[in-house]
């Protein structure tokens, strides 16, 4: 595992162009996906009585694929995310968009890698909302088995529109639903790179 675990990054793009992706976003077809949780959706996960699984809308898919809109959007949230942060572009493996909406379960969705491959996870947050994103301090080895009562925050991440984060794709990461807001938005890529990122 790289030592780099997680760059936050609050304001990459200008406001206008975060305006843009807004409604960009909310002219996508969105399906509904009843289970979206770790058994699925993600290809590790750790279950348990605090945590749940949330059903949501999606736009995109688990495999990339350039035609579909949000490949192309998520790309160039990237493409001006790894300029101003001096990274390597890597090659994206999947692109998706997900909207949450208000919920009064508190509990956060099951903690779950999303590929067993060595990769990264840039989450870009299109809304202002409540409803974090929470990383783990444990990750992922593919032969250790992780309960519930194993696992400490690392890290957790409120949205707001236009703020992004990258972060080793091997840590065990979970979300919440928005309990004020009524949607939360968020693009979803994995990338790869050739030599890793330190």
């Amino acid at each position: 595992m790289n030592n780099f675990l997680a760059i936050v990054d609050d304001n990459f793009i200008d406001r206008q162009v975060v305006e843009q992706i807004q409604n960009e976003i909310v002219a996508l077809p969105f399906h509904y996906a009843p289970r979206v949780g770790a058994n699925p959706d993600g290809i590790v996960g750790v279950a348990g009585n605090s945590f749940t699984d949330f059903p949501m809308w999606v736009n995109g898919s688990n495999t990339l694929n350039m035609q579909e809109p949000i490949a192309n959007i998520a790309m160039y949230l990237y493409d001006n995310f790894s300029k101003k942060n001096n990274l390597p572009l890597g090659t994206a493996t999947r692109a998706k968009t997900n909207i949450t909406t208000i919920n009064t379960d508190t509990r956060p969705s099951f903690p779950h890698v999303d590929s067993m491959n060595e990769h990264y996870v840039f989450l870009y947050y299109v809304n202002d909302s409540d409803g974090d994103t929470i990383l783990y301090n444990q990750h992922c080895d593919g032969t250790t088995t992780f309960t519930e009562n194993d696992l400490t925050e690392y890290m957790s991440i409120t949205p707001s529109a236009g703020k992004a984060v990258l972060f080793n794709g091997k840590i065990f990461h979970s979300w919440k639903t928005p309990q004020l807001s009524n949607m939360r938005c968020v693009i979803n890529m994995n990338i790869t790179f050739d030599h890793g990122v330190q």
